[in-house]
Formats: C-alpha cells, sequence, structure tokens
C-alpha cells in the first residue's frame, strides 16, 4: 500500500464501510460536557476517510483531531493536503504495534480504526495500546478489522508458486489471525476484558460489497495490496489478475459476478468492536 493518489481513487469500498461503523455505533458515544474532545485515527493512510467520511458524521468540532498510519509516503501525502483545510488536525507515524510515544498516552476521548488492525500480527499488543491511547476516565474506541475473507487464502496460493513466491515471503505476516480463528468474537471479548476495557460489544459480520465491475475490484485491491509495489511495473496487472482468479477459486460456491450488468461481489467478514476504557 505504497501509490497515495490510486488509493484515493479506488477506495469507495473503505469509504462506504467506516461510514455504516459510524452511524450504526454512533449513539454509543459520550462527549464531554467542556466540548473539548480529542479524536484518533489509527491507519488513516491518506487520510480522506476519516476527515472527509468520518469526523463530519460527528457535526462537532474537535479540539485536536490526529490522523496516524505507518506509511511515511501515506503521512505525507495526508498532511499536505488536509493539514491547512482541517482545523485542529496533526499527522503523525505511529505503529500501533510498537512501544507508544508517552506524549499520547491517555490523551484521547475518542479512537478509530478501519481495516487496519488486521496487519498487526500481535493483536494483543495493538489492543493494550488502544487502550493506553484513551483517557482513563471513560474513552472509548470503534475498531473494524478485515478478519475473514477468500482475499487471505488467495494470497497464500500465490505465495507458493514459483511465479510470485520471490515477493510474497511475509504473507504470513499480512493475513489476519482471526482468519483462522474458530471463535474470533469470544477470542476478542477476552482479550478487550485481559487489557482492561469495562466495556465492550464485538460482532463478526459478513459482509458483500459490490464493484461496478471486476476492474474496479482489482484496481481498489492493487492499491491496499503489500506486494504490488515489489513487482516491476510490467507485471503488475498480471498479478492483479492471478489474484482475481486465485480468490474466486478460493470459495468457487460463492457467486461473484451478477448476471447481466457486469458488477463484481467481493465477500469478506469483519470484526466490528465498541469498547470503552
Amino acid at each position: 500500500m505504497d501509490n497515495p493518489k490510486l488509493y484515493r481513487e479506488t477506495n469507495q469500498l473503505q469509504r462506504q464501510n467506516a461510514a455504516i461503523a459510524v452511524r450504526e455505533f454512533f449513539s454509543k458515544f459520550h462527549w464531554r460536557s467542556d466540548g473539548l474532545d480529542a479524536i484518533i485515527d489509527v491507519g488513516s493512510a491518506i487520510g480522506d476517510v476519516f476527515l472527509e467520511i468520518v469526523c463530519p458524521l460527528f457535526r462537532r468540532d474537535f479540539q485536536r483531531i490526529v490522523c496516524t498510519d505507518l506509511n511515511t509516503n501515506m503521512v505525507e501525502y495526508a498532511r499536505k493536503h488536509y493539514s491547512d483545510k482541517v482545523k485542529n488536525s496533526e499527522f503523525r507515524i505511529l505503529n500501533i504495534a510498537t512501544e507508544l510515544p508517552t506524549e499520547l498516552k491517555g490523551q484521547f476521548d475518542h479512537l478509530l480504526s478501519f481495516f487496519c488492525l488486521q496487519l498487526v500480527p500481535n493483536q494483543r499488543k495493538a489492543f493494550q495500546n488502544i487502550y493506553s491511547l484513551l483517557r482513563p476516565d471513560g474513552g472509548n474506541c470503534l475498531l473494524t478489522i478485515f478478519a475473514r475473507s477468500p482475499y487471505y487464502d488467495a494470497y497464500q496460493t500465490m505465495s507458493k508458486t514459483i511465479k510470485w513466491s520471490s515477493y510474497m515471503s511475509d504473507v504470513d505476516d499480512y493475513t489476519c489471525s482471526w482468519h483462522y480463528s474458530y471463535d474470533p468474537v469470544e477470542e476478542v471479548k477476552k482479550l478487550l476484558k485481559e487489557c482492561g476495557f469495562r466495556e465492550f460489544e464485538v460482532q463478526l459480520k459478513p459482509t458483500i460489497y459490490t464493484y461496478s465491475n471486476i476492474e474496479d475490484f482489482k484496481n481498489n485491491m492493487k492499491a491496499v495490496s503489500h506486494y504490488t509495489h515489489r513487482i516491476p511495473i510490467e507485471l503488475q496487472d498480471d498479478f492483479m489478475n492471478d489474484f482475481a482468479k486465485a480468490m474466486i477459486k478460493a470459495k468457487p460456491s460463492f457467486k461473484y459476478f451478477n448476471d447481466h450488468v457486469g458488477e463484481f461481489n467481493f465477500p469478506y467478514e469483519q470484526l466490528v468492536i465498541f469498547a470503552r476504557r
């Protein structure tokens, strides 16, 4: 995921999914009586989903808005395009799986993260850090995790082929640990409790996103892929073609194509988590 422009052009799924989650849990957010709420987004990418879609849904000003991402290119793109447009905004490089900067601990009333945490092999560390970022007196978080999908099976299959294996040696790092879990809801609940959260709600939601056509699907997947930037440009389209074929083969009973209209259905299960410290 190293092409801000392509991500901006193709991330309709990410935009829609985040908006649905916020609308569903909007009533559960608690707001400060002084109106000085601070909010942080973990895994903001270029910031457009959070700043253009999510924040306006809350219909309020924030004293502090922090966008974070591990990818330097994404953070720089977000800073360039939004620092002068969004009041009280900050843009920081942050790895939610490592030790947090001391000055961020306990500073946020609200933490959001959309389709980022599946990339963290150490889920316990991520949840511990999320807990640490929230204010001790009731800070809350809304998280969506891309948990299960033939998407992961397709990449696992491709990583074992002679054709693509040299580009995908770290495929396990980018396969969500919940993809193989027997009961991810109960496991996440247990983890949240152990991390100290006093209230939480966890759902595993089967979801289907419909693209206008398979090319739109491949372009979106290319934008979020952790492999395409390693592959020579002249082979990238071939890589995404093989990925689409492998994903369809991973779940052949699913109806990927809508007859006559050319639309492409993308199946996944997402963990949706709302928790309060």
